[in-house]
């Protein structure tokens, strides 16, 4: 009496049935220990990656960076204030006051653009291991400063 696989083939029995490799559309109970590769996929999620250490140059100081240095052109309102002076309205300046307002707005613009370069670099060195809320606040950064960004552009160009 034989043992061997070949012996007990039927005629109906094929060579992938008698393959020691498992099949694709034979699936894996999770018994054996091996990891289920197709599992994500067709759960529609992606497969979660450990998260990377920070460090002073991580996509995640870099967001947060961003943020807190578009905070106070944000929460301190005298933009709002002179693009509705100057761009919107048609207000006039007194001459003492002209570089004051400009140096107030050029400071406002670099710290906005540098808000804006900070997160841009983040989402560009971030990566499937970037934690999420640092990819959100680095877009969020992004969006706010470069509005942030035009309205100091034309309050600039406003102050006559």
């Amino acid at each position: 009496m034989s043992t061997s696989r070949e012996d007990e083939a039927t005629e109906s029995t094929t060579d992938a049935d008698l393959s020691p490799e498992p099949r694709e559309d034979q699936v894996d109970d999770g018994t054996t220990g091996a990891p289920q590769t197709g599992a994500d996929f067709v759960q529609g999620s992606r497969p979660q990656a450990l998260p990377r250490g920070g460090g002073v140059f991580s996509p995640e100081s870099l967001s947060l960076t961003g943020l807190l240095l578009l905070l106070p052109v944000l929460v301190g309102g005298r933009l709002l204030e002179r693009v509705a002076w100057f761009g919107v309205g048609s207000g006039t300046a007194e001459a003492a006051q002209l570089a004051v307002l400009r140096s107030e707005l050029l400071i406002t613009g670099t710290i906005a653009g540098l808000a804006v370069l900070l997160a841009s670099v983040s989402l560009f060195t971030g990566d499937d291991r970037t934690r999420a809320w640092a990819r959100w606040a680095a877009s969020a950064v992004v969006i706010a400063g470069v509005v942030s960004l035009l309205m100091c552009v034309v309050a600039f160009v406003g102050i006559v």
